[in-house]
């Protein structure tokens, strides 16, 4: 058997163990990591064995034993004996005994995430490396317990060589306890509701690493382990695959708000934590897309309740009497048999099913969800109203094992993979708002962000650029007459304050074009400054971004010059 020193939940454990029983040691072997429930098994059954499972079997709910090689003290909780196999909801590694009111979290991801694109600089004869972090912490409550979340970081050496010197930047949550001590299932269950919190803001499917007790002075602590649910250990390679930007929401004060519309709002427990998962394929193309429509049919439904509309009982119970003798009657006077009358039979059901509400398919209340996002937040992640037909289509079809009509040729899936996107962007975009996040903050991140699903989901840049402010729309008050206008061209343009008129200097664009790059002046501003003579009131300024319209044309320009008047 191998000992392994880590206890990361991702570490698959197999420890040879003893325990004492009375004068006599119990050899046992323990497993547990990698999502398995902790297990203890009595290698060789004897008299003394058994009457060690009986007891066991009673009111025991913890369970000493400590490593045959290393004499790691392992502490197993909530014990339940099955078959002489002793199962455990928790194990803690570490001799003391204590109350806690605090826990360290590993999260998978997290340090990529907080770190952003650091690194080492070299300044004249010195390697330099920032560590500096924004932190936070801030209060939050769930269910009877009241908590503070604050973040915390570690550095370890781990080679101290001359040539060859590696340390290791972590990045931790702290959640601490304020009005009293933990239970491990309350620890368990506030680590769980964290993980999805951390992984909604990342926008990636994050998994518990390690988890560390400890009380309040910090004099004690253990390892800690419990199942949980774990997917990639890289969940993201760059900060920048993330949907949210650690640095802006910490600079912003924003935790406070954060946790307080997570923790406050059902859905966050009852519909949102699905999305977890989503964010990684099965493998099956249509389930994955068709548990992402789950979860808006579900949003959709709950975000929707107060807007039904319902027939009064006894006047919907007429309607149903009134149906039923409408199709008794049809059915009579036509003599229905064989397949027809099997036909009839089905949609005679269909139609006396019928709900009584204003809002009975996915279809109406979807619309009656989407009417209520601003218009501009919709336009820029390009979610159309053909694009809800074709998922509800494939919904449909795959819920009622009908063959499904692809939108490309063959086997190609790459409409429906930008669809689904789309879809879990569009998703993504709800929960920002319950979180209490504005359409222009969301447009903001969209922009910044990296993220797979969002690269691939082909939304509206443009839109997003007007929703965000990150670029001034511009129509040009003469068309363009001696040259040609095409995006991403380097260009000048007057803008008079006074009458708001935008005209291009089409003589300084054109010396750009031909001049600038051969100059030997990098700066554009400095070469066009070069170029003009401002007169008193004038003033040249740089656009970081423009979309300028000529003649009903428009195209889009980075680094735009523009002297004002």
């Amino acid at each position: 058997m191998n000992t392994i020193a880590k206890s990361s939940f991702f570490t698959e454990q197999t420890e040879n163990v003893t325990i004492q029983f009375g004068d006599t040691s119990v050899s046992c072997i323990l497993s547990f990591g990698g999502m398995r429930i902790p297990e203890l098994r009595v290698k060789d059954f004897s008299q003394v064995s058994n009457n060690f499972i009986k007891q066991l079997s009673g009111e025991i709910r913890e369970l000493r034993c400590s490593g045959v090689l290393d004499g790691q003290i392992y502490t197993l909780h909530n014990l339940n004996v099955k078959e002489g196999v002793i199962r455990a909801e928790f194990i803690t590694l570490g001799k003391f005994d204590f109350s806690f009111d605090s826990v360290e979290v590993h999260l998978t991801g997290l340090s990529v995430w907080i770190e952003g694109i650091r690194g080492v600089v070299l300044n004249g004869e010195r390697l330099e490396r920032d560590i500096s972090v924004e932190r936070f912490k801030e209060s939050f409550s769930f269910e009877s317990g009241k908590y503070c979340l604050s973040n915390d970081c570690q550095l370890e050496l781990l080679k101290d060589d001359p040539v060859d010197c590696h340390v290791q930047i972590s990045h931790t949550l702290v959640i601490h306890k304020t009005n009293g001590a933990f239970s491990l299932p309350e620890c368990r269950d506030v680590i769980h509701e964290i993980r999805v919190l951390f992984s909604l803001l990342v926008g990636a499917s994050l998994s518990v690493e390690e988890a560390n007790i400890f009380n309040a002075d910090r004099t004690k602590f253990k390892k800690l382990y419990f199942p949980s649910v774990i997917y990639a250990e890289t969940p993201i390679k760059h900060s920048v695959d993330a949907l949210l930007n650690f640095w802006t929401l910490t600079e912003d004060k924003r935790w406070g708000e954060i946790l307080k519309n997570f923790f406050n709002h059902s859905t966050f427990r009852t519909i949102w934590n699905r999305i977890v998962p989503a964010f990684n394929p099965l493998g099956i193309w249509e389930f994955d897309i068709l548990a992402r429509v789950v979860i808006l049919e579900m949003y959709a439904d709950n975000k929707t309740k107060k807007a039904k509309l319902k027939l009064d009982d006894e006047l919907y119970g007429k309607l149903i009497e009134t149906l039923k003798e409408t199709l008794n009657q049809f059915s009579a006077s036509h003599k229905l048999e064989g397949d027809s009358k099997t036909v009839f039979t089905g949609m005679e059901k269909a139609i006396l099913a019928t709900k009584n509400t204003s809002l009975p398919t996915l279809k109406e209340k979807y619309e009656a969800l989407i009417s209520k996002i601003d218009t501009s937040l919709k336009d820029a992640i390009s979610f159309s109203d053909k694009d809800f037909a074709q998922i509800q289509k494939l919904r449909n079809s795959t819920a009622h094992g009908n063959v499904y009509k692809r939108l490309g040729q063959g086997a190609d899936i790459t409409q429906e993979m930008q669809l689904s996107d789309r879809l879990l962007l569009l998703l993504m975009c709800l929960i920002y708002l319950e979180l209490g996040f504005t359409e222009s903050d969301i447009a903001n991140s969209l922009l910044r962000s990296h993220c797979r699903f969002k690269g691939n989901a082909r939304i509206n840049s443009r839109e997003l650029d007007r929703l965000a402010g990150t670029a001034e729309f511009i129509e040009l008050a003469t068309p363009v007459r001696s040259l040609s206008l095409n995006s991403w061209d380097e260009i000048l343009l007057n803008h008079d304050l006074k009458k708001n008129i935008w005209v291009l200097n089409e003589e300084i664009t054109k010396s750009i074009r031909s001049g600038w790059r051969s100059s030997g002046i990098a700066s554009l501003n400095d070469y066009v400054q070069s170029l003009v003579t401002l007169y008193e009131g004038e003033r040249i300024e740089t656009l970081d971004k423009a979309y300028v319209t000529s003649d009903g044309h428009e195209t889009e320009h980075f680094g735009v010059m523009v002297i004002r008047s």
